[in-house]
């Protein structure tokens, strides 16, 4: 596997970006009160919602619901942000599943039709569901503040969402069109633009006063003062997205597909997915007191994604070789801050593979940690390659952890400044092509002819636990560490120009959308010769 950042003009390398350019999202921030409901549908319903103080615990397990339902026809899910969720089908039978109460069904015998959204109270009192004629039905504190069954629709709904208060809600058609009723307010729609595939969501935004629209290629239409952050319309989707959900401070959101596979933009950190597992799912619960979420399935099942299963439990001690006289820390690298103007993030195609392609939105922080994610034929990557002083010889330490499918590859390496690749060499101080298989290998790479010097296993090394890699390279010579111990030593072809380093992750091989992988690291320093 070749790794080689994007192209880069060369002159702009060791200047100062402008402000802002390598800028990436920060890590969400703890929300109040505030319940937010993200509903989807058609043919597949989804609603997804959720609430600060909502126990995630009560998710870890299916629950067995009270009364047994026929869901093969499409199902409609909404948060109850006490705990727990609902779970419905086309007929307007309504299960409680995770500890949520039982608050009532529809009991007419034949709708005219069928039901294709849900969402809750702010206070999990109640809930509306809603026909894909636009008929609203209120349960418990839910109060009805009209509808449009009585209305001649371009196209059925597909969707509703609560406003905060409670006090109202929209509902959403398949071309984009939007309903406002109560106190929620008309921020626009996309009724008269011609939409590449049909609307299949809505989320509003904290305040009330925006909303985003979401299409099943996962192109996302914001109004309002929700923000865009990002969607799938450009990426070629295993399964069509369901719907999208807003991260905690309303600075981000996900995008999840009928397969479990979720994509992640502005401060909503990738936790993982359901793409590999064959579930058919229908709805995502945002977990508020900790970070994470959880996908719910067809059968009303669900399975938690959280930090702990997606690398930012706590790092242990650095743990690289004995310091030595000689050496000169030169600096500690923020990877809590990428963007801090030393750090220059890869954004656009990769050159050595035209079908990959690096976002920066692929970048995040969570709990001091840094996530370099891909998916698909997208990934993720940053240089430590501004503002440096050449950086000819030195020492660097990078602690690190890696996780992903086996189709995802990922390297800690010094990559030459001149851009010129093979003839100027590369340093691979770890290079993983499945984290699957639990081993790293180094790679070296130098004059004359590109030489290959080493390709070194280390078959013992478990990539997805926290490890310290090192590289001391001197003239003549590199010393390859882990975790202090030595494990390669390499003095032929040793490449003799100015590197950097890179942190990179991004598909090896073409692999299906929902694929992904991450790179974690905790720590970066820099050392160099005194």
């Amino acid at each position: 596997m070749s790794f080689k950042r994007p192209d880069r003009q060369t002159a702009e390398h060791f200047v100062r970006p402008r402000s802002g350019r390598f800028a990436i999202p920060r890590r969400w921030i703890r929300i109040g009160t505030v319940a937010v409901v993200m509903v989807v549908a058609a043919p597949v319903v989804l609603i997804v919602g959720q609430r600060v103080g909502w126990p995630p615990a009560r998710l870890s397990a299916a629950v067995t619901p009270a009364i047994q339902t026929d869901y093969s026809s499409g199902v409609e899910m909404a948060a109850d942000p006490n705990g727990g969720y609902w779970v419905a089908n086309t007929a307007g039978t309504v299960v409680p599943h995770g500890g949520a109460p039982t608050i009532g069904s529809l009991t007419v015998q034949s709708l005219q039709k069928p039901i294709v959204g849900m969402a809750a109270t702010p206070d999990g009192g109640g809930y509306w569901l809603v026909a894909s004629d636009g008929g609203v039905f209120s349960f418990g504190n839910a109060n009805f503040y009209g509808s449009t069954g009585s209305i001649r629709l371009n196209k059925p709904i597909v969707g509703m969402a609560a406003t905060p208060d409670g006090g109202g809600y929209w509902l959403v058609a398949s071309d984009g069109g939007v309903f406002s009723f109560g106190d929620a307010r008309f921020y626009g729609s996309t009724g008269s633009i011609r939409l590449n595939q049909p609307i299949v969501g809505m989320a509003a935004t904290l305040d009330g006063r925006g909303y985003r629209l979401v299409a099943s290629d996962g192109g996302v239409f914001s109004f309002g003062d929700a923000g865009f952050y990002g969607s799938t319309g450009s990426i070629r989707l295993n399964k069509p997205i369901l719907g999208l959900a807003g991260s905690p401070d309303g600075s981000g959101y996900w995008l999840v597909a009928s397969d479990g596979g979720v994509f992640s933009f502005g401060d909503a950190s990738f936790y993982g997915s359901d793409g590999a597992s064959g579930k058919s799912i229908v709805g995502m619960v945002v977990l508020p007191s900790t970070p994470g979420y959880a996908l719910v399935d067809s059968g009303g099942a669900s399975t938690v994604f959280e930090p702990a299963a997606a690398g930012s439990l706590a790092p242990p001690p650095l743990a690289g070789p004995t310091a030595e006289p000689g050496w000169t820390l030169a600096e500690t690298a923020d990877v809590a801050s990428p963007s801090d103007w030393h750090w220059g993030d890869y954004s656009g195609q990769n050159s050595s593979d035209p079908e990959n392609n690096f976002l920066s939105s692929n970048l995040s922080v969570s709990n001091g940690i840094l996530d370099i994610h891909t998916q698909g034929q997208e990934g993720g990557g940053l240089c430590l390659c501004w503002g440096q002083p050449v950086s000819l010889y030195g020492r660097w330490q990078v602690q690190a952890r890696f996780a992903g499918s086996s189709d995802h590859g990922f390297a800690i390496l010094l990559w030459p400044n001149s851009e010129i690749w093979p003839q100027d060499g590369e340093i691979d101080i770890s290079e993983i092509s499945a984290p699957g298989k639990g081993e790293t290998s180094s790679v070296v790479y130098g004059e004359p002819d590109n030489v290959q010097s080493i390709w070194i296993t280390n078959p013992d090394v478990d990539v997805n636990e926290w490890h310290t890699y090192t590289v001391d390279w001197e003239p003549g010579e590199i010393l390859i560490y882990i975790d202090g111990t030595l494990s390669q030593t390499v003095t032929a072809h040793v490449p003799d120009l100015p590197m950097h380093l890179a942190l990179q992750a991004q598909p090896d091989v073409p692999v299906a959308s929902s694929a992904s992988g991450d790179l974690y690291v905790s720590s970066v320093q820099v050392f160099y010769p005194s």
